[in-house]
Order: structure tokens, then sequence, then C-alpha cells
């Protein structure tokens, strides 16, 4: 990452929460939490097999300023695509980047 000229892109960032039915049991929400300026690259996709049924996953690598409040149980909304959050890593160490491996076209 070279600088905050190349954020070009608007993510919004976006927290599970579960919600009780009424029945006993709970419903998965998701909460905006905020949106941020991030550089989105596409990476190779791949195609994997579940329940015996092809699906196409494309994996993200984003870009963002650092936030210490992000975890890998969140995720992305990106051109109106959910990108869930598979790994983060502080690029250099000194808290200024947050580079997050994403993962679209699964639910």
């Amino acid at each position: 990452m070279s600088g905050a000229g190349d954020l070009r892109e608007r993510v919004t960032i976006e927290a599970r929460s579960r919600v009780s039915d009424g029945a006993g049991g709970e419903v998965v929400t998701w909460a905006a939490l905020a949106t941020v300026w991030a550089n989105v690259q596409a990476l190779s996709g791949a195609e994997v097999t579940l329940a015996e049924r092809i699906e196409a996953r494309l994996p993200y690598n984003v870009t963002i300023r650092f936030r210490d409040d992000l975890r890998a149980d969140m995720r992305l909304i990106r051109r109106g695509e959910v990108l869930n959050i598979r790994n983060l890593r502080d690029t250099d160490g000194r808290r200024r980047w947050l580079e997050i491996r994403a993962e679209g076209g699964v639910a």
C-alpha cells in the first residue's frame, strides 16, 4: 500500500448479531458498523463443491486504514456483493493499514 490515494472504493463493514425469534430460536442479522474507503483487488477465483453443488468463490485482498474494532466474524459489502472476511493483518506492524483477505460469491 503506497498511500491514502489508493483507497478508491467505498465498502461497508457489517457486524453480525443474533436476535431472538420469539420461539426459542435465534435469527442472524447484520448491522452496518462503518463505511470506509478501501483498495479492493480481486484475486484469481476458484470453484468448490459443496453439498454436491459447484459454487464459484472469488478471493479479494482489501486494504483499509487500520481499525482495531474489525474482526474476522464480520463482513464487507462492496457494490452490493457480500465479502466474508477470512483473515486480517496489520501490514507493517505500525497500525496504519489493515489488509483483509475476504471471499465473495458465498453467503
